[in-house]
């Protein structure tokens, strides 16, 4: 259940991803419940729970990220790109459908068949 997600907004190469071990981090963490009958009926993540979702999806290239450095990263990667938050929200989301923790049936309708890196998201 790792399947790993481009990440090139800091780092080109770099890659983000979840397991059951981060997906229960991130749950604790956001405050609330990620099971499919309450967190995909929104699929969006506020700012907060995107930063947390980059501290986590990140630690095995930041083992000591804190929401402050990732906010300095972020700061960087805006000025750099003139792109938004919604770029990142957007990998976040993407490398929890692709963990597989709401299983094959479900992530193919979420996804369309498609591959992790192909699948849209409401934040686009």
């Amino acid at each position: 259940m790792k399947n790993e997600i481009n990440f090139d907004l800091f780092t080109e190469g770099e890659k983000i991803y979840f397991n059951n071990s981060r997906m229960r981090e991130f749950e604790k963490a956001i405050g609330r419940s990620i099971m499919p009958d309450t967190f995909l009926l929104t699929a969006k993540l506020n700012f907060d729970e995107t930063l947390i979702g980059l501290v986590i999806g990140l630690r095995h290239h930041y083992p000591k990220a804190t929401i402050e450095s990732v906010c300095e990263k972020l700061d960087t990667y805006f000025d750099e790109t003139g792109k938004g938050i919604a770029v990142a929200t957007d990998l976040v989301l993407k490398a929890i459908i692709a963990t597989g923790f709401f299983g094959k049936e479900l992530n193919d309708v979420i996804n369309g068949g498609k591959e992790p890196e192909e699948i849209e998201t409401k934040n686009e």
